[in-house]
């Protein structure tokens, strides 16, 4: 449901989660608090524009929407690759199994709608050929700290992800 928890307006935060890329259509969501419209959306992490193997994350100050994207395929089909998006201070990191692939500046105060929390589709008809696990939401605090730019990495997740995942797919 609609939760605070998700609204991170200007502070820090950490997004994670195990995913593993079936072949989604490009732009698949993998999970946000997201309607496609800006008015009524907050953050997203999806599949790239172009490539389905690029990590994205999309972001509403409540009346306009921004993107950053990474450049290289963060996210392989056919495995699972953890993913973690991570503000702290102005700064936005993407990284992929540890490594950084996307760091940019991120100064926006993020809108915090009464929307809930989507895994698997944000609006109507997003739903992709995914499997999601272990997602994390945490406020407040940047998990992983990237001092450095893209393609360094930070930090070495297991493995797997702990629990079975939950498929999710265009059938729903």
């Amino acid at each position: 449901p609609s939760n605070a928890g998700y609204q991170f307006g200007a502070g820090d935060f950490t997004v994670e989660a195990w995913v593993y890329n079936n072949g989604m259509a490009t732009s698949g969501t993998y999970f946000g608090v997201w309607t496609g419209t800006a008015s009524t959306s907050s953050w997203v992490v999806t599949a790239g524009t172009a490539d389905n193997t690029k990590l994205r994350f999309g972001s509403s100050n409540g009346t306009a929407m921004a993107y950053v994207e990474s450049t290289t395929g963060a996210v392989p089909v056919g495995k699972w690759t953890h993913i973690a998006v991570v503000r702290t201070a102005t700064y936005l990191s993407l990284f992929s199994n540890g490594i950084c692939v996307s760091y940019t500046s991120l100064s926006t105060t993020l809108a915090s709608p009464s929307t809930v929390l989507s895994i698997g589709a944000a609006n109507a008809g997003s739903f992709g050929a995914m499997s999601v696990s272990n997602l994390r939401v945490v406020k407040g605090y940047a998990n992983y700290i990237n001092t450095q730019t893209a393609g360094t990495p930070v930090f070495t997740p297991q493995t797997t992800p702990d629990r079975k995942s939950t498929r999710l797919n265009s059938s729903h």
